[in-house]
């Protein structure tokens, strides 16, 4: 079955890290309020980059949000997560940093979903076999991960089909085609 992009309402958030803005959502279950999912998206949203600070650039800030309710495409303005401040300095993030995203693939009863984060700083692929050479990191290979994962499904997320989302014990990163082409036009 497929399902619309506004099946269920949304709460969502943007975000500046490494010196590129960024829109991230947290859906809600279907005919709940407003106030439940803002609550759930802002909390959820508050433990994610709670546990990747260490590799978020300093310049993280929660920029605005919004709710979005089911079946419709109007917006209303929401109140932003609790700050969140970033380990580490924005003039160690490369172009490749700034143009990667982590993606947090899980499943719910009738479909896939999955959440993105932008402006991540991890490790340089230094030796064939680190964390970084196969795109893939799981829980095992790192705390950050670890901790973000068990926060995601401690959050109760839905998915799009409105059920419940369990995150997989593992997170791929990789450039994002459109932060890529950024790059080679000179403008990230």
């Amino acid at each position: 079955m497929a399902y619309a992009p506004s099946f269920t309402s949304r709460y969502v958030a943007k975000y500046r890290s490494a010196g590129v803005q960024h829109e991230i959502m947290i859906r809600g279950y279907l005919g709940e309020s407003q106030t439940t999912t803002s609550n759930r998206g802002r909390t959820a949203l508050r433990a994610l980059f709670d546990a990747l600070t260490g590799k978020l650039s300093d310049d993280f800030l929660w920029i605005s949000a919004k709710y979005i309710p089911e079946d419709s495409e109007s917006s209303f303005p929401e109140t932003v997560p609790l700050p969140i401040t970033g380990a580490l300095a924005l003039a160690t993030f490369s172009k490749q940093d700034r143009s990667g995203a982590l993606h947090f693939p899980g499943k719910c009863t009738n479909t896939i979903g999955g959440l993105s984060v932008f402006g991540l700083q991890f490790a340089t692929d230094t030796v064939p076999d680190s964390i970084a050479s196969d795109y893939l990191i799981t829980a095992d290979e790192d705390t950050d991960i670890a901790n973000a994962i068990t926060a995601l499904n401690g959050a109760a997320i839905p998915g799009i089909d409105g059920t419940k989302l369990e995150f997989y014990n593992q997170a791929t990163w990789k450039p994002h085609d459109v932060y890529v082409k950024k790059v080679r036009r000179g403008s990230l």
